[in-house]
């Protein structure tokens, strides 16, 4: 969560923010594709390395695995 509120407040749109929070908070409740926290961290890691290394396509790759 806190990469994607990081990435929300850099776009400096408080409405975006203030939309987003209440539904991840719900969402969050009944997250459950993960056995645990670290896949999930695992999955964020690869698209952060991506987008430093400028890596669209694995950038792209590692986001569409992590929307499935």
């Amino acid at each position: 969560m806190a990469l994607h509120r990081y990435i929300l407040e850099a776009t400096g749109n408080a409405d975006l923010l203030a939309i987003w929070l209440p539904i991840v908070s719900r969402m969050f409740l009944h997250y459950s594709r993960h056995r645990n926290m670290m896949e999930s961290y695992q999955e964020h890691a690869a698209i952060v390395e991506a987008i430093r290394r400028k890596d669209r396509k694995a950038a792209i790759e590692a986001l569409t695995a992590n929307i499935q």
